[in-house]
């Protein structure tokens, strides 16, 4: 699945050098983002509860659309792909149980407003930015052995970082989040827990983008 849609995210860069659309003038702009989550809630990684999980760093990555209303603000639609992985087993009590290794896929569909402060010197602008924005969280886990679960709640963010232009119509950015959502997907294990995670964590991203 992540190679498919890093495939994805790559065709659409190209789609969008290739077509020559792209104006002085440009309010418009398509974005990549790629990068890493990292599950910060004590549902997905604090191994000292019970069940205590231990999912780890995984993917993060997103493509959309943005647009200028003004140098000051944008508005930013995205479609996403994050995934984390459990592999160290699943604490109950003292005992550290090994289970089949397990899978969180999350698909975040999300609107992010960003409020721009530019700064110009010598070689472009530097854009330093705070943003926020919510969305829905689709989301699924797969666990070696058994059929996934899926689930689609509601989520939202905050953020900060920079986009650095290289010419007037190519960027580049970072960019750092903190995502509250969560999930239910009715497992129950023989000690008779519930699979209702909360999903919040830290992502991080460089971004490509080009302004049309």
């Amino acid at each position: 699945m992540k190679k498919i849609i890093v495939s994805f995210m790559v065709s659409f860069l190209i789609i969008f050098i290739s077509t020559g659309i792209f104006a002085e003038t440009s309010k418009n702009y398509a974005i990549v983002k790629l990068g890493i989550y990292n599950p910060m809630s004590d549902d997905l990684s604090n191994n000292n509860e019970d069940p205590g999980f231990n999912f780890g760093l995984g993917f993060n990555g997103a493509t959309g659309y943005g647009r200028y209303f003004t140098k000051w603000l944008a508005l930013e639609a995205t479609l996403g792909y994050a995934e984390t992985n459990e592999s160290e087993g699943t604490k109950y009590g003292y005992l550290i149980v090994h289970q089949p290794e397990a899978t969180i896929h999350i698909m975040p569909i999300l609107v992010n407003l960003k409020f721009l402060f530019p700064i110009s010197y010598p070689l472009g602008n530097i854009s330093p930015f705070a943003e926020a924005g919510l969305g829905g969280y689709f989301s699924w886990v797969d666990v070696t052995g058994e059929s996934g679960k899926n689930d689609f709640e509601p989520g939202f963010h905050i953020g900060t970082g920079a986009d650095f232009d290289l010419t007037k119509l190519i960027f580049v950015g970072l960019d750092l989040r903190y995502i509250w959502s969560y999930a239910d997907y009715n497992y129950h294990h023989e000690g008779g827990y519930d699979y209702n995670l909360n999903l919040n964590g830290l992502t991080a991203t460089v971004d490509f983008g080009f302004r049309f």
